[in-house]
């Protein structure tokens, strides 16, 4: 995929910002005390825009590239990767200096082809007047190199059809989505610079958006990146905390926070599943033998972060299902206001 430099130039003052911010992810008010790995500067670099533009968006406002980010944070010496990046710029007069940016969810959302549609000329309008828009396919996702698809999985899809057991299909499920990690090995990507940590950087989100704010102020990083006042509905966050940490809605002893896991970036890795007591509520498929059929695939979850979600309801949970990754929450707020009605990967 290319890009182009449309739309990239100034005046665009608020879009140039944004690429300066994601260029400084990598090092603004990170933890590094001189005795780690020399953090890395992201660079960007223009291309030609090869996908279609949302209904309504002026091609001179569109602009696309590359940041390149190190694949694995840890080892910033190491191999690179490239994020597919795609600008809408501010077209008010006076536009604030901070941009909107998107992240999708999933994690693994295509957000270029899934996302950047929603936003035509008359749905981004009360935004774009006012500031720029970001939106960029997370590692591994969409557009972005290397994509971690696996179309070990699609093929098998296309041929359903044939009868299975449950049973028969979860280890099916199991063998397809260990045939596409094993190849993504053997192809050379380290598997543990994508989880929803890594996409995430492993940052406090407080940081990173001091760290764009930074970016687009030129405030000092020193008091930047120091902790926000007190919020005055401090009481109404408290409420909403204590509901998605601690509230089970009467049901399998699961709470929002026990698959988005606020040690864990808002969602669930392999690495931190294995981490975790045999009692707790993640399992509950594996020690309430009410759950032990059809609610989970304990051995997916384990494996791969995975999931059991009956999107088309519950008249047949043998048959009629989705497994998926956790989804972060940092988009939430707007996935729930989308056009086609509440949105949550």
């Amino acid at each position: 995929m290319a890009f182009s430099d449309t739309g990239m130039r100034a005046p665009r003052r608020t879009t140039g910002a944004a690429l300066t911010l994601l260029c400084l992810f990598c090092a603004a008010c990170s933890d590094n005390d001189g005795d780690g790995p020399t953090p890395f500067v992201a660079t960007f670099e223009s291309a030609t825009c090869e996908m279609p533009l949302p209904e309504g968006q002026n091609p001179a406002n569109v602009g696309c590239g590359w940041l390149t980010v190190p694949e694995n944070r840890g080892r910033p010496e190491g191999r690179t990767i490239k994020l597919a990046v795609v600008t809408l710029a501010a077209t008010g007069t006076n536009p604030e200096p901070d941009p909107l940016v998107i992240l999708s969810g999933g994690p693994g959302a295509w957000a270029i082809d899934g996302t950047l549609p929603m936003f035509t000329g008359d749905f981004a309008a009360p935004i774009q007047s006012k500031r720029g828009i970001v939106i960029f396919d997370q590692r591994g996702s969409g557009r972005s190199q290397p994509a971690l698809n696996c179309p070990e999985a699609m093929s098998y899809r296309d041929a359903l059809g044939i009868l299975t057991t449950t049973e028969q299909d979860a280890e099916i499920d199991a063998q397809i989505f260990l045939a596409c990690r094993d190849r993504l090995v053997r192809e050379g990507n380290d598997l543990s610079g994508y989880s929803s940590a890594a996409t995430a950087q492993r940052v406090p989100m407080s940081r990173v958006l001091a760290a764009l704010l930074l970016a687009a102020t030129g405030l000092a990083a020193i008091s930047a990146c120091q902790p926000k006042p007190l919020d005055p509905k401090a009481a109404l966050i408290a409420k909403g905390r204590d509901l998605f940490f601690n509230e089970t809605f009467g049901g399998n002893g699961r709470t929002c926070g026990t698959c988005h896991r606020q040690e864990e970036n808002l969602t669930i890795t392999p690495e931190f599943i294995a981490t975790l007591p045999k009692d707790d509520p993640l399992f509950v498929a594996e020690f309430v033998p009410a759950l032990k059929e059809n609610f989970e695939n304990p051995r997916l979850m384990r494996e791969f972060g995975l999931i059991k979600e009956n999107l088309d309801g519950f008249d047949s949970l043998a048959t009629r299902f989705t497994m998926r990754g956790v989804p972060h929450t940092l988009a939430l707020g707007t996935s729930v206001q989308s056009p086609a009605g509440p949105r949550t990967g």
